[in-house]
């Protein structure tokens, strides 16, 4: 849910306040884009048709919440958990009170709509401590990695030069971690 509500906020920033695009074209354009899932399996369709239907109430029914923290520039992990903090628990305030029709005046003060580099995930202290534990065990860089190392290379901050001591290994490193938290994020 994390991802998708990352996205959402990264195409706002681009297509309404980068390009004036208008909130309730960008609206359908962005759900019309996520319809269908590439899952197989059951548990995925599942999931994916549930955060389908939650970010289609979210844009339809929450536009007060996405001038709150869409118009930011960076949206981060701990930014998205307020959203949905304030999502399931609040209502949404009388009808037209922040229509995109009417830009309230954070729209005027967005900074350069250019996203944040990074790979679009987010591994919590156990998973990134895994990651780099099992990197360490096939021997994946010339030299060990630590959880920061992991951490610093999601978010492309790279401070130290991760060579690679094979790169089909690393490929298929990825590769997998990408299919297995697909099914599971799904």
């Amino acid at each position: 849910m994390w991802l998708f509500f990352k996205e959402a906020h990264e195409c706002y920033q681009t297509e309404v306040i980068g390009c004036g695009k208008l909130y309730h074209r960008y609206k359908k354009d962005f759900l019309n884009s996520h319809s269908y899932t590439d899952c197989q399996y059951a548990a995925g369709k599942n999931e994916h048709k549930k955060n389908f239907y939650i970010m289609e109430e979210f844009l339809e029914e929450r536009e007060d919440l996405v001038v709150i923290f869409f118009t930011k520039v960076d949206f981060e992990y701990h930014d998205y958990k307020a959203l949905h903090h304030k999502f399931n628990t609040t209502e949404p305030p009388p009808n037209g009170q922040y229509l995109h029709g009417k830009p309230p005046s954070i729209l005027q003060t967005a900074q350069d709509p250019k996203p944040k580099q990074d790979f679009q995930c987010y591994f919590d202290s156990t998973q990134l401590n895994l990651i780099a534990r099992h990197a360490n065990e096939v021997h994946l860089f010339s030299a060990d990695v630590s959880e920061e190392d992991m951490r610093k290379l999601f978010s492309c901050q790279v401070c130290k030069q991760l060579k690679a001591r094979s790169n089909r290994r690393v490929a298929f490193f990825f590769d997998i971690l990408c299919v297995s938290t697909t099914y599971i994020c799904r």
